[in-house]
């Protein structure tokens, strides 16, 4: 459980600066407190989400063996590149989505140094794209390996293992009735924090 977030400090980034400013900020908060919980339990491995850095922060500060969950789709420096590139955010424009959000950019620049000073921390302020990156020995990632951009681009350490969603016989909606023998697709699109 976590202590310290609550809804207070709980806000809609508008790009990744401001995202990555979000996520490093909760990392700096949530670590300590991690770190005693992990301890205490003598965890064996840690699971964790692909943006949720404090979890990969404290198998990194722990020296525990982790695996990444990651419920859309696996990413790594190329698909960044390849994602900036095309929504014109590299070189020129990146800069100045850097210098629009300089208050943020000096956050995320603050909480680097303090993860790699408090915590001897691998984690670099030079590439804020990082905070988005896979990033552990196994990452488990639920979608089908023909889906995902760029698949072969990915090491053995990436487990595409499909949808994670159980077929279920008693579920009782009248929409179902609609349905009766053909398919259903089932999508869901979520969000980080809501």
């Amino acid at each position: 459980r976590y202590e310290i977030i609550n809804d207070d400090n709980i806000r809609h980034p508008f790009n990744p600066v401001d995202f990555a400013e979000m996520l490093l900020t909760d990392a700096v908060r949530l670590l300590p407190q991690l770190i005693r919980d992990i301890q205490r339990e003598q965890a064996d491995y840690i699971l964790h989400d692909s943006v949720c850095v404090w979890g990969w922060a404290a198998a990194q500060a722990l020296k525990i063996p982790a695996v990444c969950s990651t419920a859309t789709f696996a990413v790594n420096r190329e698909i960044v590149k390849r994602m900036s590139r095309k929504s014109g955010i590299p070189g020129v424009q990146l800069a100045a989505m850097i210098m629009k959000n300089a208050r943020s950019a000096f956050t995320i620049w603050r909480r680097t140094r303090h993860l790699q000073k408090i915590h001897h921390l691998d984690i670099s302020v030079r590439n804020i794209m990082n905070v988005f990156i896979d990033r552990s020995a196994l990452n488990l990632v639920y979608t089908s390996k023909m889906l995902q951009p760029m698949a072969d681009r990915f090491d053995d350490s990436y487990r595409f293992v499909g949808a994670m969603i159980s077929p279920h016989s008693d579920i009782d909606d009248p929409f179902l009735e609609d349905v009766e023998g053909k398919k259903i697709i089932y999508i869901s699109l979520g969000t980080v924090r809501n």
